[in-house]
């Protein structure tokens, strides 16, 4: 990881400071800048990581249900070759946004090991 320093304005810098140990990772997805549905995927994962939850909290994060069944529903579609465009540019966001959280939960597993955590 590549450390960056950056001026930001008071209120911003505080916000950011609140998201702890998940800065990294909100800006990450907020960048993503979804054009589909996905976004609410991207928002759901950013406003749980806001809340500041722990390292388990975190690796025991699922999607909702509505969220699952809609990524269901394309892959169906998928793979009845019924898919329109936007919808494959849904899922490519979703997969792009998959690739982060999984990344920070291995990253989280990763660290709970060398801790000697229990990573269950």
């Amino acid at each position: 990881m590549v450390e960056l320093t950056l001026q930001v304005s008071d209120s911003l810098a505080t916000k950011i400071q609140s998201f702890g140990a998940w800065s990294a990772a909100i800006l990450e997805l907020s960048l993503l800048n979804c054009r589909t549905k996905a976004v609410l995927q991207s928002k759901e994962i950013v406003a749980f990581l806001e809340e500041n939850p722990s390292q388990q909290e975190v690796l025991k994060f699922k999607a909702s249900a509505k969220l699952q069944n809609r990524l269901r529903k394309l892959l169906a579609k998928n793979r009845e070759a019924e898919i329109s465009e936007i919808e494959v540019t849904e899922l490519e966001e979703l997969k792009k946004i998959e690739h982060i959280f999984v990344m920070l939960k291995i990253r989280i597993a990763k660290d709970l090991k060398e801790s000697g955590s229990s990573v269950n």
